[in-house]
């Protein structure tokens, strides 16, 4: 079948009117491509992360280092899915070198959207690299799928309670609405979660 926009337009699920560089804490859950697993297993209610899992979440916490307005809270690897808590903050700008001292300006944070293109982008060339040379699983075209979950949180009991799902996250594999095995699946907290947090 060919294109047709009635069927394949993607809308956005971004809020049109929020400026996603906006210092904060953001809820951000990405999919493999075709919810495939391929990071890991759970195992006694634990992540235990194979080779392209623990290379995953390396590059999750080199995040400050490519982007210092980005502070790393909460987050899990599951063997399909990667839930984590970003906070996006302001931060002083690099001083120059023969300058006389001034005040330092704060910068703004990168944008969450640029954040998760990168991070998506080094896994998904590490992830291949690994495919061609030592043999993880191949996946069609893509490591991730095209979107991403997000959600801003706008009051600390949202974030504790997000921050303990994620935590937990793994004890309730066996019922997680991702999980392609699952034999029962709950409906997901987070949208319940989402809802309250006015």
């Amino acid at each position: 079948m060919g294109y047709d926009p009635a069927v394949h337009h993607r809308r956005s699920i971004r809020l049109d009117i929020y400026d996603y560089r906006t210092p904060g804490l953001y809820f951000v859950t990405i999919c493999t491509q075709d919810r495939a697993l391929i990071f890991g297993d759970i195992v006694n209610q634990l992540s235990v992360l194979n080779a392209a899992g623990l290379m995953v979440t390396s590059w999750w916490k080199r995040l400050p280092e490519k982007f210092p307005g980005v502070l790393l809270e909460e987050f899990v690897l599951m063997p399909n899915h990667f839930h984590a808590l970003l906070g996006l903050t302001r931060f002083p700008e690099a001083g120059r070198s023969g300058k006389a001292a001034r005040p330092l300006r704060k910068v703004e944070p990168p944008p969450l959207s640029q954040v998760v293109r990168w991070f998506k982008a080094v896994t998904t060339r590490a992830y291949f690299r690994g495919v061609h040379r030592v043999g993880w699983p191949a996946m069609r075209d893509r490591l991730w799928q095209r979107n991403y979950f997000e959600h801003i949180l706008r009051t600390p009991s949202a974030a504790h309670r997000i921050a303990t799902y994620i935590l937990e996250n793994p004890q309730h594999w066996a019922r997680d609405v991702e999980n392609p095995c699952a034999v029962e699946r709950v409906p997901d907290p987070i949208h319940q979660i989402a809802a309250t947090d006015r």
